[in-house]
């Protein structure tokens, strides 16, 4: 009885087939080559793929990069390979091929014409070199790309041009390393293409089929083993230049660009050639979408179908790339990647493969910006996941489209351009924001892991030393984004038993657990624990708990960062872990909500040390539609802080801090301004004890540049700025620049009319004047400031709670309201609704939890596939057995992901899965008149 209820048990998790698309970037540090791209090869055997590209390093000297890639975009491995002495600037990678026994990269390393190098390296699949080939050529070799392509023999072929024009190909023997063969394909007269990667081959039996553009034509050179030509000819296609070779059922196919730097899609449609015995049979062209330039070609010998990667052109600066489908002379899709271009497309059975090189110009402390790769994988009939799973993803909640990062650092565009744009407006309203925090530790000292524009914080929770490696850190360094209608289509899949769900990729991932053995906590990001084990199991119908409609969570920490001094002192860390849900709600009956973004902070004290005076806060950089035209101002009573354009014709953009920790202290707490009491803090006086919560304590403003009132460098300035202290230890002064002529002490910068009644700012004194930047006569400019709240007790172990927002104001002209009358409207409208607990839509500001299981609606169907299939024993080490009331005639084996591995046809009982890794398969069960899903797990 034990044994069928354990059967019965693992059939009731067997049914749901994920398929999980895939969109996810890894990355390394430095810059990359312009000239390059990323290339990807699968590997023979196991379900990995290896991609190669260039970075270059702080003293502009180019490696070559190789990563291993499991199927779902998780990082193996990261190996450099040096060409030291090299400029990295003109430094690129041809290809990458990977064998059954090893992996070979080509790439081209510069230092002045005509000196350029080709390097051919053999590296195991470790990416540790075996061996490597240098060529040279007298004349020098030409800045071009050459893709590789072994031939039937096993030889490695790839061509290359030199300075005066000529076309060689070389045939290169992989076991020894040797250049047997070079040989001339193609003379001056011909004046070849020299722009992006224009030499291509492709295996033609025993030999290797190559192809070049040349002034009004395309050249095809067939080569053997023995480095003869032995066919040649060319086509007429004037005008164009090959973006991708691919030879299918007898044809040689090629996609062609018109116009490398087309400024409109029409400049540059899709033109495929077929050439069947030297002649172009079919000629064949197609209008796009995006402005594009195409780069790679795969024909699916099965369907005919054409899928084709592509780039921006080159002035376009790392804006995407798009993945194209064609079947039945028109295409059927167009999948266009941000921040993704594309240098070649595979198919892999029914799943489409590439990888497109992606720039992050968001700049970090210690490197100024990071490059790294786009994994793609999506099922060929889908729509995928075009938003890159990345370290800084877009967010689109109402009326706020921004960007989240995953280092605490928010709301700055690739390119470094402001990012929190608001519809309607014509622009922008904040350029950047992030998390700070400050304190003193049990000797005195002030601690403060802070910067301001770049990535403090390291991704991820915090792990041993040892254990954060390239390949760790790549896991964590992603913004997960969720909405509440997805958990919702989760639960009603597995509620309904609908076994064509596929769970998406933010779910199936989500950060519920690290790595005790890496020194991480065990428990992570929140989830539905249904069945109540501690563990997070979305595959039986768990879910991930978020906040509001719409939820972005990124997870970061103090310890990991950059270990060089001159990032963040090792005495100014505190041993933090930060989780991070920025969300917002779709509710149409009060627009506020349309303009409001909440945060909520859980920080964790995971040090040894009780810290002192411990204040929290965030830096805002306000970009009201321009850079250098806005004022800021504060709002004492609401806990806000804005920036308006100084003409007061704009929007106007508020930050504000809802509530964080308040030491306890037996009492209920008076609202006012004393020591320990508040005027826009939470349970101030309401008859509760030491449930009382700060908000916005402190606003101060800075000015650009050094000096003592100039940009926080150290961990004393952003303390001091955090309680209203210039650099040098002046206070903040009320009137004035804040600074030069000592009045009266002040919390706040700017407090216009706001603090008439209680004069929170200057500790009850009644200064007898508005302070406003239009009232000093204050130039306009670009305006940033720091908010804080505190102060508190932060012990070890303690986890403290911090909620902020972000309220945007538009006035209407026809409504008769400013945009600050509009800024103070949503301000009270967002925080009454946080204050509440609900908003007019009768959503809460809590833990979305839906359902609390279990799953029955498959109980009956369990019975029946009980009554029509039965596999065991399960788990297995790979022999599994079947019993079936009807003729088996088909099985198919599935990976977790999806991905088809193996078929059996015929009347059989037992699958052999012991060829294949420990781990779960789905088996697809094809009988007389249905098919059954069972899940089996191999170890």
């Amino acid at each position: 009885m034990k044994s069928a209820l354990s059967l019965l048990f693992i059939l009731s998790i067997s049914f749901q087939v994920v398929f999980c698309q895939i969109s996810k970037s890894y990355y390394f540090d430095n810059t990359s080559s312009p000239f390059t791209t990323s290339y990807i090869e699968k590997h023979p055997t196991e379900s990995a793929y290896f991609t190669a590209g260039v970075r270059i390093d702080q003293n502009s000297e180019p490696y070559t990069v190789i990563s291993k890639i499991d199927e779902n975009g998780n990082s193996i491995w990261h190996q450099d390979i040096s060409h030291p002495g090299f400029f990295g600037s003109v430094s690129g990678l041809c290809d990458i091929k990977v064998t059954d026994s090893y992996i070979y990269t080509l790439s081209y390393a510069f230092t002045g014409s005509p000196n350029q190098t080709l390097f051919l390296f053999k590296t195991d699949f470790n990416g540790l070199i075996v061996d490597s080939l240098i060529i040279n050529d007298i004349n020098g070799i030409d800045r071009v790309k050459t893709q590789m392509s072994l031939d039937g023999n096993g030889n490695l072929h790839f061509s290359y041009l030199d300075w005066n024009d000529a076309l060689y190909a070389c045939v290169v023997d992989p076991s020894t390393m040797n250049l047997n063969y070079t040989t001339l394909i193609g003379d001056s007269p011909y004046n070849h293409s020299k722009d992006y990667r224009s030499l291509f081959n492709e295996p033609l039996g025993a030999n290797v089929l190559h192809a070049f553009s040349i002034t009004d034509s395309i050249k095809f050179v067939e080569v053997n083993s023995s480095g003869a030509i032995v066919n040649s000819y060319q086509v007429y296609a004037s005008g164009s230049y090959i973006g991708g070779l691919e030879i299918s059922s007898g044809s040689v196919y090629a996609v062609l660009n018109t116009n490398f730097n087309a400024t409109s899609p029409s400049d540059n449609p899709i033109r495929v050639l077929e050439i069947t015995s030297g002649s172009i049979t079919n000629d064949n062209s197609y209008m796009v979408q995006h402005n594009l330039v195409y780069t790679g070609l795969f024909i699916d010998d099965n369907s005919g179908e054409i899928y084709i990667s592509s780039r921006c052109p080159y002035y376009i600066t790392y804006k995407g790339g798009a993945l194209i489908k064609i079947s039945s002379g028109s295409i059927e899709s167009e999948n266009f990647f941000n921040n993704s271009n594309f240098g070649e497309v595979l198919l892999e059975g029914n799943s489409v493969i590439a990888c497109g090189l992606e720039l992050d110009e968001f700049k970090e402390c210690q490197t100024e910006h990071e490059f790294g790769y786009n994994f793609i994988r999506y099922e060929k009939t889908s729509a995928p996941l075009t938003d890159v799973v990345s370290p800084r993803m877009s967010l689109h909640v109402n009326k706020i489209n921004t960007i989240i990062a995953s280092g605490g650092n928010n709301f700055q565009k690739v390119g470094n351009s402001a990012g929190y744009e608001i519809e309607g407006i014509g622009g922008h309203t904040i350029y950047n924001s992030e998390f700070l925090i400050s304190a003193k530790d049990d000797m005195g000292n002030i601690v403060a892991p802070a910067h301001t524009y770049t990535n403090t914080f390291a991704p991820g929770p915090i792990t041993n030393f040892d254990d954060y490696t390239l390949v760790e850190r790549d896991k964590w360094n992603r913004v997960w984004i969720i909405t509440k209608e997805l958990i919702d289509q989760h639960i009603n899949a597995f509620q309904l038993g609908d076994s064509s769900y596929n769970t998406p990729e933010v779910i199936l991932n989500w950060p519920a657990h690290g790595d005790p053995l890496k020194g991480q906590v065990n428990n992570l990001a929140r989830f539905k624990d249904i069945n109540s084990n501690g563990t997070y199991e979305p595959l039986e119908g768990e879910y991930p708990l978020i906040k509001g409609d719409y939820c972005a969570l990124s997870i970061y920490n103090d310890q990991n960062i950059d270990t060089a001094e001159n990032c963040v002192l090792y005495d100014d860390r505190m041993g933090l872990q930060v989780s991070e849900y920025v969300y917002g709600f779709d509710c149409s009956q009060d627009s506020s909500l349309q303009n409001t973004l909440y945060l909520y902070y859980e920080v964790q004290n995971a040090s040894n040390l009780t810290y002192d005076s411990t204040k929290v806060g965030n830096f805002v950089d306000f970009d009201i539609l321009a850079v250098f035209d806005d004022y800021v101002g504060s709002d004492t009573e609401r806990g806000l802080c804005f920036g308006k354009e100084g003409l007061g014709t704009g929007p106007e953009q508020g930050f504000v801090i809802l509530g964080s920790k308040m030491d306890n202290d037996n009492l209920d707490n008076t609202f006012g301004i004393g020591n320990g009491e508040s005027i826009n803090g939470i349970g101030f006086d309401d008859g509760v004890v030491d449930n009382e919560r700060y908000g916005m304590t402190n606003f101060m403003y800075h000015n650009i540049g050094a000096g003592n009132t100039g940009d926080p460098t150290t961990s004393a300035d952003f303390y001091n700025y955090m309680n209203s202290i210039w650099r040098d230890g002046t206070p903040l002064y009320f009137g004035g620049n804040g600074y030069s002529t000592p009045t009266i002490p002040a919390r706040y910068f700017f407090t216009e009319d706001s603090d008439s009644t209680y004069f929170y700012s200057t500790y009850g004194i009644d200064p007898g004047y508005e302070w406003s930047e239009s009232g000093e006569g204050n130039p306009e400019g670009d305006r940033r400031g720091i908010a804080s709240s505190g102060p508190f007790t932060f012990a070890p172990g303690d986890t403290i709670f911090y909620d902020i927002m972000y309220v945007t104001g538009v006035g209407s002209a026809s409504g008769g309201y400013t945009s600050h009358e509009a800024l103070e409207f949503n301000t009270d409208s967002a925080r009454s609704y946080y204050l509440n607990n609900q908003t007019p839509c009768g959503q809460d500001y809590g833990f979305y939890e839906p359902f609390d299981g279990p799953y029955t609606a498959d109980v009956e169907e369990l019975k029946n596939i009980q009554q029509d299939v039965t596999v065991y024993p399960n788990p297995s080490n790979g022999i599994f057995y079947l019993l079936a009331n009807d003729k088996i005639s088909e099985i198919q084996v599935f990976a977790i992901t999806g991905e088809q591995l193996k078929q059996v046809n015929g009347n059989t009982t037992t699958i052999n899965l012991s060829d294949l890794p420990d781990g779960i398969y789905i088996l697809n069960i094809q009988l007389e008149e249905k098919v059954i899903r069972a899940k089996v797990i191999k170890k």
